[in-house]
């Protein structure tokens, strides 16, 4: 599912740095039972995806364990953190895909589709 996301992304891009295109980031949230895990997803070269666990919390489910929602806050903390680093990410490609900053590192055009696809 991410990857489509970042198809589209490379597809909107091309005509942007290949480095700035890096530091895009996609997230991802799963809940297992009372555990919550925060994922991140970039492009590490132009072959290859990096997937990384960020952070886990365990959700509370009693008065007792209340203690684990600063986990919990900590993780949409680092969240939160990572999608608004995210947004000055995409600020900077449309400025570099639409000409008004010039780059001199490959563009995104030249990411293998494999990669993209798989």
């Amino acid at each position: 599912m991410q990857c489509i996301y970042f198809e589209k992304e490379a597809a909107h891009y091309k005509d942007a740095s290949l480095e700035i295109f890096k530091k895009l980031k996609a997230y991802s949230l799963q809940v297992l039972k009372t555990q919550v895990i925060l994922s991140e997803m970039s492009l590490y070269d132009k072959n290859y995806w990096k997937f990384i666990e960020k952070r886990s919390a365990k959700l509370p489910i009693n008065w007792n364990d209340r203690l684990c929602y600063v986990q919990h806050l900590e993780l949409l903390a680092t969240l939160f953190d990572g999608v608004l680093t995210t947004q000055q990410v995409q600020k900077q490609l449309v400025k570099e895909n639409i000409g008004l900053v010039e780059f001199s590192e490959p563009s995104v055009e030249s990411i293998s589709p494999e990669a993209i696809f798989f």
